[in-house]
């Protein structure tokens, strides 16, 4: 483990890898090994400033992925270590994932201040992984200044990612919705930046109508920071449109953040939020473990109408908070 820590701080891309991949572990006897190697993340005191958490998330088909691709070249550009976390959906029926989103970012990917790691949400809920928030800690340890987050998909649970980034974004397709439609959308009240991507050619002008109900739409949403008002841009991964400007506004956002407090006060929140995402799904995995095997008779019950749902699940909590 302490060959693995120093590795990873050094900056190895093969530790951070292989941390991440602790980190994602279902084996107990590895998680036991990546919670010790977060605690000795933590035990550790840095002087570098903290990394920009940046989520990018979007309907598929808007242009997630290339436009990661683009602003991450600019990052590099200017000096800047990035790291991408593409979080692909797993199969409901298999539980596979294809991984493929850094096929879509070949430039970034092949760049040596970048690092792209595809990982399967493993069919957990709010677009992002179970482990994301820890994978983020380890991409900062290993030297790492803007760590991007690119979700799932778009909707009311893909707010699980504003719970481990700084910044989340909403990548806009055009002709994909009017204002209306923006304000019902339960994400959009989580964003602090709407990008309308493919602003270039023929859909220039649909871009332009979109940026302007968004402005409108966002008008009847309360402000989310004293310093900053939702920004709302339009970009071309294609053509780098609005590129360089969405990183100077990505830049100012996070010191604005940071100067006014708001960053600490962000981060604290997020581990408190953590901390109980794991008591609850710890306790989910204890309660599975001791009722394997009471639990198929309740099944039987249920399905043949001798119990209901909520009385067969009482029964079980019932046994469950009994037994030692």
């Amino acid at each position: 483990m302490s060959e693995l820590f120093k590795s990873l701080v050094s900056g190895k891309r093969s530790a951070l890898a292989t941390a991440i991949t602790l980190v994602e572990s279902k084996s107990p006897s590895k998680r036991k090994l990546a919670t010790d190697l977060v605690q000795k993340l933590y035990d550790q005191s840095t002087e570098r400033p903290p990394a920009i958490r940046l989520a990018l998330t979007g309907s598929p088909g808007s242009g997630k992925s290339c436009l990661i691709e683009s602003l991450g070249l600019n990052f590099v550009e200017r000096g800047y270590k990035v790291a991408v976390l593409a979080i692909d959906p797993s199969s409901p029926a298999t539980g596979g994932s294809l991984l493929g989103d850094k096929t879509r970012m070949t430039n970034l990917a092949r760049h040596p201040s970048a690092y792209i790691r595809p990982s399967p949400s493993s069919l957990w809920l709010g677009g992002v992984t179970k482990a994301t928030g820890e994978s983020i800690m380890l991409c900062e340890a290993a030297g790492f200044d803007l760590i991007m987050v690119e979700t799932v998909g778009v909707g009311q649970s893909e707010g699980a990612v504003k719970h481990v980034t700084d910044i989340c974004s909403l990548v806009l397709s055009p002709n994909s919705g009017d204002e209306l439609q923006a304000l019902k959308k339960g994400i959009v009240e989580l964003c602090d930046f709407f990008l309308v991507n493919k602003a270039d050619g023929a859909s220039l002008s649909a871009a332009m109508r979109m940026k302007s109900d968004f402005i409108s739409a966002t008008k009847f949403m309360g402000r989310r920071h004293e310093f900053w008002d939702s920004a709302v841009q339009c970009v071309s991964a294609h053509t780098g449109k609005g590129i360089d400007e969405l990183a100077g506004t990505v830049l100012a956002y996070h010191e604005g953040l940071q100067s006014s407090g708001g960053l600490d006060k962000l981060r604290r929140k997020q581990r408190l939020t953590a901390l109980k995402r794991i008591i609850e799904d710890s306790v989910y995995e204890h309660f599975w473990t001791k009722m394997a095997n009471d639990y198929p008779e309740i099944e039987q019950l249920v399905m043949e109408r001798s119990l209901t749902p909520s009385k067969g699940a009482d029964k079980l909590l019932e046994k469950f908070l009994s037994s030692k």
